[in-house]
């Protein structure tokens, strides 16, 4: 059984926490708000911050009488001699790295072993590998739930494919298909965690509304519902479609600024756009977009070449095409790929509306193409690091 550390909710508590769900197997970091939290939990650890009013001598005593172990963490000299007022022997820079807290935790925690010094879960470097888990991502306005879902529907016709909404910001994949929102992310993430499948929370259409030919999991039915999601969850969920299906496609949201808060938002779209083997990002076709996709492609930070398409690209203009290429490679060099373009389309709409797939015409025919260069872009990389499928 996972023993439990308290940290308080903080900054550096909030870091700690995923660095133990990614590395750490034997320990569960719980957040704390106050002194009820840390007695009711049965902690074998607490790390508190100094300052909080209720981290006084009356709660240092307590503790101390029920033998738990105490570690003051500071963010300025003020606080390191406040801490050294009340007691506490242990005491931690708020800067210092996770691994090292880790560490620190162990010194004073009895029933560590090893705490930290195993080898890590690298997400950068094994949970999305693969050719088929592609990340489709950009700016607000550059319609990546109906690029996401077209791309679904034409590698389905390769094999099984699945389509999974991430979409923090605007969850309304559910609305666009005339699906059911529950089971959804949560629910298939929660299962993946607990050593289930993704397969046996898919989502599905309302009753009398058809069923497409490739699998869905919806996102949740409100943005406030999201910090129910934590980002090493729904890694773990995508390398798990990515596993089991053909061909796995993720929407993202367009807001991946790193705002800070009680909780990290838009962390689930950040954390799968930068870890990420395969990014396809969309690019309005206008200078403003070209700005924004600039901005949204540095909060990202993907670690390959993005994928890019422009799109709303005025239909048969391709000096606007070819010019808004140009800018966009002279502004983000070899950090992007463009692939295509996609012309405004009226079809995209009425689709939408309807809860169809975009009829055959001139968006329908370009994502055919971009499927195309996505898939051999991917499968490209899964033959050059011979991975097995």
């Amino acid at each position: 059984m996972a023993r439990q550390v308290g940290v308080a909710l903080s900054d550096w508590g909030l870091r700690l926490k995923g660095y133990a769900s990614d590395h750490v197997a034997d320990v569960q970091v719980v957040l704390v708000r106050d002194r009820r939290a840390v007695t009711d939990r049965g902690l074998s650890v607490v790390c508190v911050r100094v300052g909080d009013p209720w981290v006084d001598r009356h709660f240092i005593a307590a503790c101390d009488a029920e033998g738990l172990p105490i570690i003051g963490v500071y963010d300025s000299i003020d606080t390191e001699h406040e801490a050294i007022g009340l007691g506490i022997e242990l005491r931690m820079d708020a800067s210092t790295t996770p691994t090292r807290m880790m560490q620190q935790i162990a010194t004073v925690d009895p029933a560590a072993k090893d705490v930290g010094l195993g080898d890590p879960v690298d997400f950068h470097a094994a949970p999305l590998q693969g050719r088929a888990a592609l990340v489709v991502g950009g700016p607000i306005g550059t319609d990546a739930t109906e690029v996401g879902v077209a791309l679904a529907a034409v590698m389905s016709n390769d094999g099984s494919s699945i389509l999974i909404d991430f979409n923090e910001t605007d969850p309304h994949l559910a609305m666009r298909l005339g699906y059911r929102d529950v089971p959804n992310v949560a629910t298939a993430a929660a299962a993946v965690s607990s050593n289930g499948e993704a397969a046996a929370h898919l989502s599905g259409p309302q009753p009398g509304l058809p069923q497409f030919d490739f699998d869905v999991i919806c996102g949740l039915p409100s943005g406030d519902d999201w910090n129910k999601l934590g980002e090493h969850d729904s890694v773990r969920l995508l390398a798990e479609c990515d596993r089991n299906w053909n061909s796995a496609v993720a929407i993202t949201g367009p807001m991946v600024e790193d705002l800070d808060g009680w909780v990290p938002r838009f962390a689930v779209s950040r954390r799968l756009l930068s870890t990420a083997d395969h990014v396809l990002g969309l690019c309005d076709a206008s200078p403003v977009g070209i700005v924004r996709f600039a901005s949204w492609l540095v909060h990202a930070n993907p670690k390959a070449p993005v994928l890019t398409v422009i799109s709303n690209a005025p239909a048969k203009s391709t000096k606007v095409v070819s010019d808004i290429a140009q800018r966009l490679q002279s502004l983000c060099g070899d950090r992007i790929q463009i692939v295509g373009s996609l012309p405004v389309d009226t079809r995209v709409g009425k689709a939408a509306w309807n809860a169809e797939l975009v009829p055959r015409g001139p968006f329908s025919r370009a994502m055919v193409d971009i499927s195309f260069h996505a898939t051999d872009a991917m499968e490209s990389a899964w033959r050059t690091e011979g991975a097995i499928r």
